[in-house]
């Protein structure tokens, strides 16, 4: 679970109370959870648990909200070494998404027709349609880059490109899919939420280039991310 809520004290034995989202069900996860708390782990076995579904750009997916209570645990584990996979976990997942919406897209394109010719032959729709892919694929490469690179600032820049890569994809498709992007019969609209939703676990996208800006200007040198 990552917390959204009041975190227990550090090393906390009894009580602990969590308030978090999850991305699927744990009603059913078993005897034990996992939450990050000040840098390590705790873990949970809880007495309570209360779910509730998630609304907003995490409408239709399996993620919910939740209330637990039980006896804490500490452990001794590195949350930062976690929390750098699980970024790059999601940057992996971003990319994928981008995938299967340029997928639906060019599906689309290629199948609706427009003054006797598929749309997808006309050089607008295919400008579109490239530099998406174009987004896409340089997000999967620094991805690999942030593996091999092993820190903690590669995988926040890589999790911050994939992100990026997902709305630049995004507005694109919607835009050479027309109305049908947009109706929840398609499913354009549960693949782009799911993006943004998905960007703003451990950290949006959008703060981190003015974040690695202010690090440049207070004089700390940066290690370039792999090897181009």
């Amino acid at each position: 679970i990552w917390p959204v809520g009041r975190a227990p004290e550090k090393g906390a034995a009894e009580g602990m109370s969590v308030h978090g989202v999850a991305l699927r069900s744990i009603a059913d996860a078993g005897r034990t959870i996992f939450v990050p708390v000040g840098g390590t782990l705790h873990v949970l076995a809880p007495s309570s648990i209360e779910e509730s579904t998630l609304g907003g750009m995490a409408s239709g997916s399996k993620w919910v909200r939740v209330q637990a209570r039980g006896d804490g645990v500490f452990f001794q584990g590195s949350w930062p070494e976690i929390e750098r996979r699980c970024r790059l976990a999601i940057a992996s997942e971003l990319v994928g998404l981008c995938q299967r919406i340029i997928d639906s897209a060019v599906e689309h394109v290629s199948a609706r027709r427009q003054f006797g010719r598929a749309i997808g032959t006309y050089q607008a729709v295919r400008h579109r349609l490239a530099e998406a892919y174009a987004e896409m694929v340089g997000a999967q490469a620094l991805i690999a880059a942030a593996w091999e690179d092993g820190s903690a600032d590669a995988a926040l820049v890589a999790k911050a490109v994939a992100g990026t890569a997902h709305d630049v994809v995004s507005k694109h498709a919607l835009q050479v899919c027309g109305a049908i992007g947009l109706s929840e019969e398609h499913e354009l609209p549960s693949l782009v939420r799911r993006g943004f939703a998905l960007d703003a676990l451990l950290g949006s996208s959008r703060p981190v280039p003015s974040k690695f800006g202010h690090r440049i200007l207070d004089g700390e040198r940066l290690e370039p991310v792999g090897q181009f």
